[in-house]
């Protein structure tokens, strides 16, 4: 599956439940669209600020079991969400390491290919003396 989809399936199933709850508070407390939209992410986000509260029996009922649903639900939602995000940027941080160390293994190959050949090219045959002073010179 790929990344995208997962993501877009997480906001498929959080809409499929906020459109749940919507639709069974208007049904069972008579509450309109915008009360039933505002209780039911209330519920979801667990903020529940009190200002509407179930009064009938069945619709507590539901409330209880919407809620440990959907703070459940909204919880995978939430991760799912953030794992994508996390294994995105580490994709992108194995491609950047990659890519230095590709870079790196270059520089350093055309670095002894350079020594090679300077050494090559030396006509003259360097004596121990000399090879041990030259260290010192550097």
């Amino acid at each position: 599956m790929h990344p995208n989809d997962k993501i877009i399936t997480a906001f498929f199933l959080l809409f499929l439940l906020l459109l749940t709850g919507t639709f069974a508070y208007h049904n069972l407390e008579g509450w309109n669209y915008v009360d039933s939209v505002y209780f039911t992410a209330m519920t979801i986000t667990t903020v529940g600020y009190g200002d509407l509260v179930p009064s009938t029996d069945i619709s507590k009922l539901f409330t209880v079991a919407f809620s440990f649903a959907g703070i459940s639900i909204a919880l995978v939602i939430l991760v799912s969400i953030g794992g994508e995000y996390y294994n995105k940027e580490r994709r992108l941080m194995r491609y950047r390491i990659q890519q230095y160390m590709n870079n790196r293994d270059i520089r350093v190959k055309e670095r002894l290919k350079k020594q090679r050949k300077r050494l090559r090219s030396r006509k003259t045959s360097i004596s121990k003396r000399d090879n041990v002073f030259s260290l010192f010179n550097r």
